[in-house]
C-alpha cells in the first residue's frame, strides 16, 4: 500500500514478482499518494508473479480524488478497501509509463474478480501511457469514474472485458488494442 501522500518510485527495467502462496499480493495506491514508475521502451517496469496462470495476484489499484457516479460521491477499491472519490479532477495519481502488468485480476470470491489495473476516481493530472495487462483473470483495464487520460494501452488475453468504464468515466483512452485468443 502506498499511503496518503507517499510517493513510490520504482525504476525503469525493474520487475516485481508476487509470490505464489496464501496472501494475495497486490499493490494500492490510496489517496493523495502517488507511484513514480516511469519505464521506457528498452526497460520497462514488469509487474509479475512466480505463478505463470491468470489471476496469480491482485493488480494495480489506484484511487484518486476526481468524479465518480457512487451514491455519495464516494467509492471504495475492490480490494484494500480503500476509498476513491471526490471533486479534484485534476488530481495527479503519479506517473505510470512503459508498464506490463501480467498474470493478475485474482478472484477472491463467487462473482468477484479483481482486475488488471483498476483506476478508482483518477484525476487528469496523471500520466498513464504504454501499459499492457497480458493475462488477466477479470478486466485488463477497469475505470471507476474520474477523469484520467491514457494512451496506448493494451490488453492482451484477458478473460474478461479489455477495457470497461463504469461510475461516470470522462477521461479518453487513446490507442487501446485488444488482442483475444480465437
Amino acid at each position: 500500500k502506498v499511503k496518503n501522500g507517499a510517493t513510490l518510485k520504482i525504476e525503469p527495467g525493474v520487475t516485481i514478482i508476487a509470490k505464489h502462496d496464501d496472501i494475495v499480493d497486490y499493490i494500492l495506491v490510496e489517496q493523495g499518494s502517488k507511484i513514480d514508475a516511469q519505464g521506457t521502451a528498452e526497460n520497462p517496469i514488469v509487474m509479475t508473479s512466480e505463478k505463470k496462470e491468470a489471476g496469480a495476484w491482485g493488480g494495480i489499484h489506484i484511487c484518486g480524488y476526481a468524479h465518480t457516479n457512487v451514491a455519495g460521491g464516494t467509492g471504495s477499491s475492490e480490494i484494500g478497501g480503500a476509498i476513491y472519490g471526490g471533486n479534484n479532477d485534476a488530481d495527479n495519481s503519479g506517473i505510470y509509463q512503459y508498464i506490463r502488468v501480467e498474470f493478475a485480476g485474482y478472484p477472491f470470491d463467487t462473482d468477484k474478480e479483481i482486475n488488471g489495473v483498476t483506476f478508482g476516481s483518477v484525476g487528469s493530472g496523471t500520466t498513464v501511457d504504454h501499459i499492457q495487462v497480458s493475462y488477466s483473470n477479470d478486466d485488463s483495464f477497469e475505470w471507476f469514474g474520474g477523469s484520467v487520460n491514457c494512451n496506448y494501452l493494451v490488453a492482451y488475453k484477458g478473460w474478461d472485458d479489455d477495457f470497461d468504464t463504469d461510475n461516470g468515466f470522462s477521461g479518453t483512452v487513446q490507442y487501446g488494442l485488444a488482442i483475444r485468443d480465437p
